[in-house]
Parts: structure tokens; C-alpha cells; sequence
């Protein structure tokens, strides 16, 4: 590489009238070195004889990426809030409010994405509302993406569990469904438990 850089310097900087002239030495170790100007051991070749030049970019030890790419590559900290992990939720109308965290801010299009137990939600934020939520066990994690979808940073998932009433229709009290030992008692009107039917009084004959 280091041949090529310098017949490339040669050929630019050889005077006009010499521009046709290049001296060529091999040295004992075998490298080869070009001039414009004659040298001890060295022969006469003109430059068409000379071997093409080829330039390659060397590796940048030092290179730096652009600032959008390293804000990508930075990692967040993402954390939920609430519901703490294992939690138990009671709510009759399935309602829950997921909240979190993340350091730093967010950067120039990078966005949250909330998944419920593994699918991601159409609300997005550090606070979101759901609503009418099937009772039992739930996971929930929160991310951070681009605009691409790559995630940048993720929390730990927090599982939580949410308790309502079934909405099946509760079955009667014990005791109160006629049985063989325990009739149906005929509907009298006008009396309740506290005002039973009064007996009726003994007919008289004649």
C-alpha cells in the first residue's frame, strides 16, 4: 500500500518534461521504490510501464459514528411503576392504569410501546388507561423504539392479576329451593312471615 501511495505522489509531482521517465530499485528485502530521479541500482522504466495505482480507505481506528446513529446505540432505562409485580388489582369494570419510566428522555423519534401479555398496544405514553379487562393473570413491559421498530431499551415484565366479580348470576341461598322435605308453602294473599293467615274459625250446625 505504501509502494502505491508513493508512485501515485510520483506521477503527480514528476515535471512535465521528465513525466515520461521513472527509476525503479528493488530493494534486498524486496520491497520496490520509484523516482523521478535516477538512483544507485536502480533502472529505467517509463511510466506506462509503471504498475496501475489502487487506493483503499485504511480502517479509522478513531472513527466516530454520527450523532444519530449514537444516540440509536445508547440504552435507555426503562422502568414500570405501576402495577407493581404481583400485584392483585380489584376492579368490577376490568379498568387499569399502566405507568412507567425512562432515563433519559426520549430522543428525537423514539416513542414507547406498552405490550400486554406479549402483543403491543395501540396506546403509547408513560401513562396508559385500559379498560374492561379479562379477570386473572396479566404480564406487562414497556419499551423503547425507533422509528423502525428496533427496540432501544425494555423493563423487566411485571405480572399482576386482576380480580372482579363473574358475571355469572350468584345461586340462591341455602336452604331456600323447595325440596321433598321442604314444599313450596301456597301463596296466601295478604300474608307474610310476620303476619301469617289467621286459621279459620269452627263451623257451627244447627
Amino acid at each position: 500500500m505504501k509502494n502505491y501511495c508513493m508512485i501515485a505522489l510520483l506521477l503527480l509531482t514528476l515535471p512535465v518534461a521528465a513525466a515520461d521517465k521513472v527509476y525503479k530499485k528493488v530493494n534486498p528485502d524486496g520491497s520496490v521504490e520509484y523516482s523521478d530521479q535516477p538512483i544507485e541500482g536502480s533502472e529505467e522504466m517509463s511510466v506506462d510501464q509503471a504498475p496501475a495505482t489502487r487506493f483503499e480507505k485504511s480502517p479509522d481506528i478513531n472513527y466516530q459514528p454520527p450523532e444519530r446513529d449514537r444516540a440509536d446505540s445508547s440504552s435507555y432505562e426503562v422502568s414500570i411503576t405501576s402495577p407493581g409485580n404481583d400485584e392483585s388489582i380489584r376492579d368490577n369494570a376490568g379498568n387499569v392504569t399502566l405507568r412507567g419510566s425512562v432515563e433519559p428522555g426520549l430522543r428525537g423519534g423514539h416513542q414507547l410501546r406498552w405490550r400486554l401479555d406479549g402483543e403491543p398496544l395501540a396506546q403509547s405514553g408513560a401513562t396508559v388507561s385500559l379498560t374492561n379487562m379479562d379477570r386473572g393473570t396479566h404480564t406487562v413491559k414497556l419499551e423503547v423504539v425507533n422509528n423502525d421498530g428496533e427496540v432501544l431499551g425494555a423493563s423487566s415484565s411485571v405480572t399482576f392479576h386482576l380480580l372482579r366479580h363473574s358475571k355469572k348470576r350468584p345461586a340462591p341461598p341455602s336452604g331456600s329451593q323447595p325440596t321433598p322435605l321442604n314444599p313450596p308453602k301456597p301463596n296466601i294473599p295478604g300474608s307474610t312471615p310476620t303476619n301469617p293467615p289467621k286459621p279459620s274459625p269452627p263451623s257451627s250446625s244447627p
